[in-house]
Order: structure tokens, then sequence, then C-alpha cells
């Protein structure tokens, strides 16, 4: 398969993560934030396996990674997973999920941005514009009605302030697995995201039995665990792991621009929180961003 084929498996990647947040906040709502990670992780991570030793070729390539990508990657991914699971979970309402999905997505912007120091891309100056006007996009849509009082949304903002940290974790921690992965196997090698999904699902799930969790269970909860298990984590991860090794790199991430929006009105909606000008503002703010961004980028960089 050429080059442009891979690039498209992102961009399905991108569309089957837009409907992801929704289902983490129900999830973790019914089973508690890290049984329902760990379930969700488990379960994909049995297919990917059963996936690798069946139709590729079990073992075989997987042992010509280098150890570095294993480690690396591997604790970036359960890192990952952690922060992003306990950022929505943690947030003290469905409103303030949806904020900090817009800080989660900003994964794509610094994708880009760690092309630079890991994947030696050029870039202009111009690209310290296109951040600014994502980071206001998050301002934005922070302060709602309450643009013309600072004070208020500051402290709205520090009575629960580690969502927001978790949330931008998590999206530093996946803009640096999907340029490792790319640095160090890059297209040569098959990558290892399934071993990751699985020893992500049993180390929280080890951690989960620690912790007193809701853990109630439904036939509803039940399609929502295997739809989060199989496409969101299983498929959509597999494509755009693929995707970051030998695909373009830099249209792939670009075209992740709009992602933010998309998943804040799927969001939004899913959960029966209302769509505010602040907040489809601030969508447009970090797509805008991103976008530009893109541009700054030489046409060779990925």
């Amino acid at each position: 398969m050429n080059s442009r084929t891979f690039t498209f498996y992102g961009l399905i990647a991108i569309v089957i993560w837009g409907t992801s947040a929704a289902f983490t906040r129900t999830l973790s709502e019914s089973l508690g934030t890290f049984t329902a990670a760990a379930l969700v992780n488990t379960i994909a991570g049995l297919i990917a396996m059963a996936d690798q030793f069946l139709r590729r070729g079990g073992m075989k390539r997987l042992r010509k990674a280098p150890l570095r990508y294993w480690l690396s990657c591997g604790l970036l991914f359960i890192f990952y997973t952690v922060t992003s699971y306990a950022s929505v979970s943690l947030a003290s309402n469905r409103a303030q999920v949806t904020i900090v999905v817009l800080i989660k997505f900003l994964w794509p912007l610094l994708t880009l941005l760690l092309t630079i120091p890991i994947l030696k891309a050029k870039a202009s100056p111009w690209l310290t514009g296109s951040v600014l006007v994502s980071m206001a996009g998050i301002v934005v849509a922070n302060l709602g009605g309450r643009i013309q009082d600072p004070e208020a949304f500051l402290a709205s903002i520090s009575l629960n302030l580690l969502p927001y940290i978790l949330g931008l974790a998590s999206a530093l921690a996946w803009a640096l697995y999907s340029n490792l992965g790319r640095r160090f196997i890059g297209e040569s090698e098959e990558g290892g995201a399934g071993f990751f999904i699985l020893a992500t699902g049993l180390v929280l799930g080890l951690f989960s039995l620690t912790r007193s969790e809701p853990r109630h269970i439904s036939p509803a909860l039940i399609g929502q665990l295997l739809y989060q298990s199989i496409m969101t984590t299983f498929v959509a991860t597999l494509l755009w792991d693929a995707s970051m090794r030998k695909g373009n790199i830099v249209v792939v991430a670009a075209a992740s621009n709009f992602l933010p929006a998309v998943t804040v009105i799927l969001t939004a909606l899913m959960l029966g929180v209302a769509i505010t000008m602040p907040m489809l503002v601030g969508s447009a703010l970090i797509v805008g961003g991103t976008i530009w961004s893109k541009r700054c980028f030489k046409s060779n960089a990925a």
C-alpha cells in the first residue's frame, strides 16, 4: 500500500475518535474511571493481539523494533490513557467535559509542533501566531458569558483545575507517542499498538482493584463498552498508528484540526449539554489555529 492509503487510515481514525469523549464520560460515571478504562483497553487489547497472531505474523516482525520504542511509546500510551479518562471523569459537570475535550484535542497542534524537534521538520516563525490563536480558543470557550469578568473566570477555573491539567497532559502524551513511533521504527517495522493497549488494560485493571468504584452494568452500557473497545480503541488506534508511521504525518495531523469542533458538538449533543456561542467560537479558533500551523510547515516536512 502507498502513502496515500495510510494517510487515509489516519483520517478514518479521526472520524471515529470524534465519538469517543461522550462514551468516556458515561462509562466513567457508571463503572468508575479506572474500571472503565481497564475494561475498554483489555477487550481492545485482546482483539488486537488476536489480530496480531492470526493476521500479522505474530511476534516475528515486532522483534525488530528497538527497545527504546517499546519503553518510550509503551509508557506514553499508558500515561495518555490514564490522563485521558481521568480528565473527563474528574470534570465537575458535563458542561466542563466539553471544555476538557477542547484541551485534549490540542494534540493535532502539538503533534505538528513536536515534528520540529523530533522529526526535524521546518516551520516558519508564523507558527507562534497559530499557537496563540488556538490557545485563545480555549480561553474563549471557557469564558462563556463571563468574557467581561476575567476575575470570575479565573476563580471558577481554580476551583477544579486538575481536569484541565490532565487534558493537556493527555494531548502532549499522544503527540509525543505519534512522533516517537515515527522516529524509532518509521515505515519499515510493525508497530506495537496492540501490546500497548493490552498492557494499559492490565495495569489499570490491577489499579482499579484498589479503588472503590460504582461498576454498574446494564445492557446499554455493554453496547457502549464494546463500541469504545472495538472502534475507538482498537480500530482507530491501529489505523492512527499505521498512519503516523507510513502516511503523511503533516497532512493527517493537519486534517485532524476539525476534530475539536466536531467532537465538542457531538459530545454536547450526546451528554445533553447546551451548545453555546463561546463554545463554537472557541472551537473555530482552535480549528483556525491548527490550519494556520499546517501552512507554516514546508511541504516536505513529513
